[in-house]
């Protein structure tokens, strides 16, 4: 089925569940296929944590954790 709701949570902590994970939802890139979205506010130098989601009619699924660091 299409999602219905996909985006991404992100996290300074590797775990990705709790009150310290921040998440984006991509509203007007629903359906299948890949999508990309830009987050701001991140702090200098620090390593992050992420991974894409994507919830239709059958619940919710994730991808990998994958992780980078920002710039100084």
């Amino acid at each position: 089925a299409n999602a219905t709701q996909r985006g991404f949570a992100y996290s300074e902590s590797a775990n990705l569940t709790g009150g310290s994970v921040s998440t984006t939802t991509l509203g007007s890139q629903i359906g299948i296929g890949s999508f990309t979205d830009n987050v701001s506010g991140l702090k200098h130098n620090k390593n992050y944590y992420y991974r894409a989601y994507a919830t239709n009619s059958a619940g919710t699924s994730y991808g990998a954790i994958v992780n980078f660091k920002t710039k100084k």
